[in-house]
């Protein structure tokens, strides 16, 4: 039996509606849909288009593997692991590391600090 898609985190009676107008009537329907299909509805972005469909994935393999984990938290561990890739890649294609906002403000505060000494000497 199809999963509702009101079932589905994020997805209220509004959104529901208008995503059965566009095809979409179960949650097996969100999970099979591809970004550019829902992006295409108003409302939808990328960015919410992607979570929707991880969580309708995560909603059906939850019931089929008898698993109680929050879609949600499966969601946020894979998004956590694909922030922490693109960070380690922009480093590797940089070939150093970027100075911290800390180095920075103290190299500010070294010429301003030098600048005032020199202005004090005059």
């Amino acid at each position: 039996m199809p999963k509702s898609i009101l079932d589905v985190r994020g997805i209220g009676q509004s959104t529901a509606k208008t995503l059965s107008e566009h095809g979409f009537h179960s949650a097996e329907d969100l999970a099979r849909a591809k970004i550019e299909k829902l992006t295409a509805i108003q409302g939808f972005s990328t960015i919410r288009a992607e979570r929707v469909i991880g969580d309708a994935k995560s909603l059906l393999a939850s019931l089929e593997t008898g698993k109680n984990e929050k879609p949600e938290a499966k969601v946020k561990k894979e998004q956590s692991k694909k922030k922490k890739k693109s960070k380690k890649e922009k480093k590797q294609k940089d070939g150093k590391k970027k100075s911290s906002d800390k180095d920075r403000s103290k190299k500010k505060n070294k010429k301003k600090n030098k600048s005032k000494k020199a202005s004090k000497k005059k």
